[in-house]
């Protein structure tokens, strides 16, 4: 068995990081971040999360986390007027994490009830809340 799963890689005893991303279709420039986020997470040198947020849900570094539920309240907490007003803190939040974190992210808010299931890059969904409002947020694979 540990043979077959050996075979898609070309080292004789040691697998690098680079294979390891390359063979999983894994982007090593993001990995080489994500590995850097989950250290700092270790050694307690993370941001923290804001206390009016809850996480129900997520594979994400605290890093991204943060970043991610701090964008959502500063774009709410400037732009949200009505119901109306939510197509443009999606959009906003969208634009942002495609250009931050790279493209085909998904962005749901939500006011009630609701479920969910699906696909999403490693260590790339969330979901979480503030206020009233209710964030499911994933980057989709490429393929």
């Amino acid at each position: 068995m540990v043979e077959e799963w050996l075979k898609p890689f070309n080292s004789l005893d040691k697998i690098s990081f680079r294979e390891f991303c390359v063979v999983f279709g894994l982007k090593y420039e993001e990995m080489i971040m994500e590995k850097k986020d989950r250290e700092n997470m270790a050694a307690g040198l993370s941001p923290k999360l804001d206390s009016d947020i809850t996480i129900f849900s997520t594979s994400m570094s605290l890093q991204k986390q943060v970043d991610i539920t701090n964008m959502f309240k500063e774009t709410l907490n400037t732009k949200y007027t009505d119901e109306k007003s939510i197509i443009v803190i999606v959009n906003d939040m969208k634009k942002y994490l495609d250009e931050k974190y790279g493209k085909l992210w998904q962005v749901f808010i939500i006011d009630g009830s609701f479920w969910s299931n699906f696909s999403h890059e490693p260590f790339l969904a969330i979901e979480f809340m503030y206020d009233k409002f209710r964030c499911v947020i994933w980057r989709s694979p490429a393929d």
